[in-house]
């Protein structure tokens, strides 16, 4: 009979979460190059592990999603959650009615549509100037 101790099981586990922590690395310094240079792999580690306690504790469960709420807190900035120029955030993360992929399919819509209204100014000024 095959038996598994719990301290294989967490130590398979870990091994996966450092696996799959490794990938979301590689994606943001092929993705956000700018941030990983800015933040460095130390930061961009810290950046991953705050960000999995955090999309876990609003129902993300996929590697997709856990990368998505990772490119939110890029793009938007690590606290994201609280800041008091994006109340859309909190709205969204606190439906109780929203799964995870849900949360994070939203918050990535209304991030997209966030950062269009805000850099609309900028590319009608630069047009002007042309």
């Amino acid at each position: 009979m095959l038996r598994i101790l719990r301290e294989q099981v967490d130590a398979l586990r870990q091994a996966e979460l450092e696996e799959y922590r490794e990938r979301v690395l590689a994606q943001i310094q092929g993705i956000f190059p700018a941030e990983w240079s800015r933040l460095g792999e130390e930061g961009c580690a810290a950046l991953v592990d705050r960000a999995l306690g955090r999309a876990a504790r609003h129902g993300c469960k996929s590697e997709q999603d856990v990368f998505r709420y990772v490119s939110l807190m890029l793009v938007l900035g690590p606290d994201f959650e609280e800041d008091p120029a994006l109340p859309w955030v909190r709205e969204i993360l606190e439906d109780p009615e929203a799964s995870g992929w849900q949360k994070v399919s939203a918050l990535m819509d209304r991030a997209i549509a966030w950062l269009r209204e805000r850099d609309a100014p900028k590319a009608s000024e630069e047009v002007g100037r042309e």
